[in-house]
């Protein structure tokens, strides 16, 4: 059975979440550091990163410059990782 649009889209968002969270690990940031790096509240990237909500793009493109990471190549590796089954 094909995986609805809607689910493939939560999973996509779902690894982008995953992807910011791993980086930021990789760099040893913590999330109050990089919600004072992005002016986020704590609260905010513990969301983003949990993937409780959707986060606004001014959010994901704040982390994903403190991260040093293109956000269009996060999104794309997270759409290789869902269509991959990595999720």
């Amino acid at each position: 059975m094909p995986v609805k649009k809607a689910e493939r889209s939560d999973a996509i968002c779902a690894e982008i979440a995953l992807l910011m969270g791993e980086e930021r690990k990789r760099l040893k940031l913590s999330k109050n550091k990089v919600a004072y790096l992005t002016g986020l509240n704590q609260s905010t990237v513990s969301r983003l990163e949990n993937y409780h909500e959707n986060p606004t793009m001014d959010s994901l493109l704040r982390v994903a410059d403190v991260l040093k990471v293109n956000l269009g190549d996060v999104i794309k590796q997270a759409i290789r990782n869902v269509e991959r089954g990595r999720r």
